[in-house]
């Protein structure tokens, strides 16, 4: 409780006295780490203040986790945007947009070379080049670096240990572990094969939004080392991960 009195139950009635008739936008970061409860009390917020607006964003797994329980919430959400892999330059421009908000030039101190390992390592998502820029300045800065360049990353990326693997197959939400189920029965798989193998009607607009959605989902899975993409004639397919290979048959 604060120490004007507000708490859960009188918040609407505060929210209102404050908001004298103008638009009110909520925004709640990291929703995923919500629990069902605190959604459907966001919920009622909305039900008691007019103009009252609230904005998600967190990872996919929402949807799957907590939004399949609240039906009276997933039928109140009127636009649902999914941000997709970045392409190189793309990420080039977060890093640099990231510098300069906070007063620094262009992408410095990461150079060019740097910029393009961060890419390859985390296959172009906002969340992990974020982490890893992060991790990457924290090094810097333990040494008294100026400049972040290939040399701080090994020659080749580190993959993930057994345990590792483990932990990553554990977190996975339900519509990641259809496809690992997929790729475990079938074989390679392309984005396309993927999509008809899923009564994508259901959960995505058309077939177009669906194949987007699983090309990112494929691509995550291969961000963690979990599958691997190989090259089918001109279009690309994924397999398991040999790690994850080696488990499902040791289990």
């Amino acid at each position: 409780m604060r120490k004007d009195n507000t708490n859960i139950y009188n918040l609407a009635e505060k929210i209102k006295q404050k908001q004298k008739g103008k638009q009110l936008v909520i925004l709640v970061d990291e929703a995923h780490e919500t629990d069902t409860p605190v959604l459907e009390w966001l919920r009622t917020i909305t039900d008691q203040v007019e103009g009252a607006t609230i904005v998600f964003a967190g990872l996919p797994k929402i949807r799957e986790n907590q939004l399949k329980s609240l039906e009276t919430l997933s039928q109140r959400i009127v636009a649902d945007i999914e941000l997709t892999t970045l392409t190189k330059d793309e990420v080039v421009q977060l890093i640099k947009r990231r510098i300069e908000a906070v007063g620094g030039k262009s992408i410095e101190p990461f150079t060019m070379d740097a910029v393009g390992e961060i890419y390859k390592r985390t296959g172009g998502f906002p969340r992990e080049v974020l982490k890893l820029c992060n991790s990457l300045l924290k090094k810097a800065q333990e040494q008294d670096a100026e400049i972040i360049d290939s040399s701080y990353f090994d020659e080749q990326p580190v993959q993930n240990t057994i345990d590792e693997v483990t932990t990553n197959l554990k977190i996975l939400t339900e519509k990641q572990k259809t496809i690992m189920d997929f790729l475990e029965k079938r074989g390679a798989l392309t984005p396309k094969e993927v999509v008809d193998l899923l009564d994508y009607k259901k959960d995505y607009k058309s077939k177009a939004h669906a194949l987007r959605a699983i090309n990112n989902i494929l691509r995550r899975l291969e961000a963690i080392n979990l599958v691997v993409r190989e090259r089918q004639g001109r279009s690309y397919a994924y397999v398991l991960a040999p790690k994850v290979k080696s488990l499902l048959v040791t289990a």
